[in-house]
């Protein structure tokens, strides 16, 4: 998916509804896909928006007068095809269901089961329920990824790497400079690490994360069982760019923008001493072995 919402409107409610509600959705770093930055001079409406639609895994519909009003063929075209293929979020802007079963039933009848809010309640609200509902900062482990966020959208992807490390050892409940065991990243939360993952594949438009890594492993051979298998490994290592010429590359070596090979990152992240590789190579100041094919086995492959 490249982006978590399609937001389906009439134009007549841009002004004074659809702008804001766009503006604080980007604010909380979700992608939306949002007619005025999409389309562009001389591209095929119809084929523009199945594509936003299927790129799009929910489906936010502003349902107003407007948006009934002469049958647009665009809005019913996106209406028909999110309640078809999306997840829909329907909002209520200055009607009601009562208003739609009268004028509009057969509308009525295919949104009739789905729960809608009003406007009325205001863009805060509605904010706060996509939050709930999409979610992209959820957690089992009460970690606020809030930092991670605003790092990797920034596209500062050095702190971003930092910062994995740091929230991945609180959610093993342990504190920054601490190394995982085995166990600890073969049974690693599985929420968490989704969250982690979704924001790295999302502001890296699918270049960086975990998932991504793992589809590359299983491209070239692995197998996401939680063992190790070397052959597999060193290809991994190759394709994404942390062994050159059979050496393994040092954290110092690492390149922290898009330049870098698919899945580069995250990677190798140093703390008080103790050195710790999710993806290849050696924790705990030598206490044990850990590598990167433990998570392999918690986190789902990336697909876009």
């Amino acid at each position: 998916m490249v982006h978590d919402i399609f937001l389906s409107h009439a134009s007549e409610d841009k002004e004074t509804f659809v702008e804001e509600l766009y503006k604080r959705l980007t604010e909380a770093q979700y992608k939306v896909w949002y007619d005025e930055n999409e389309l562009g001079w001389g591209d095929n409406l119809k084929i523009k928006i199945k594509e936003g639609l299927k790129a799009s895994k929910y489906g936010i519909v502003v349902i107003s007068n407007n948006y009934f009003a002469k049958h647009k063929e665009w809005t019913f075209m996106e209406f028909e095809q999110i309640l078809t293929t999306n997840n829909i979020l329907p909002i209520l802007h200055g009607i009601n269901m009562q208003t739609i079963r009268n004028s509009h039933p057969k509308e009525y009848e295919e949104i009739k089961n789905w729960v809608a809010i009003s406007s009325d309640k205001g863009i805060n609200y509605i904010v706060q329920q996509a939050k709930k509902k999409i979610g992209d900062r959820e957690s089992e482990k009460g970690i606020d990824y809030t930092r991670l966020g605003d790092l990797v959208a920034a596209k500062n992807w050095k702190e971003a790497n930092e910062e994995t490390y740091r929230v991945m050892i609180q959610a093993v409940g342990k504190k920054d400079g601490d190394y995982f065991t085995s166990h600890e990243l073969l049974n690693f939360p599985r929420t968490d690490l989704r969250t982690i993952d979704r924001l790295w594949v999302k502001y890296s438009y699918g270049h960086f994360g975990f998932s991504v890594q793992k589809q590359i492993y299983l491209s070239v051979g692995g197998i996401a069982d939680g063992k190790y298998y070397e052959e597999a490994w060193e290809k991994l290592g190759d394709r994404v760019g942390w062994r050159v010429e059979r050496s393994w590359l040092s954290y110092s070596e690492v390149t922290f923008d898009t330049s870098s090979p698919t899945g580069h990152l995250p990677r190798v992240r140093f703390s008080g001493g103790v050195r710790w590789l999710l993806w290849g190579g050696v924790w705990g100041g030598g206490v044990g072995w850990c590598w990167g094919w433990c998570l392999f086995s918690r986190i789902e492959t990336f697909k876009l």
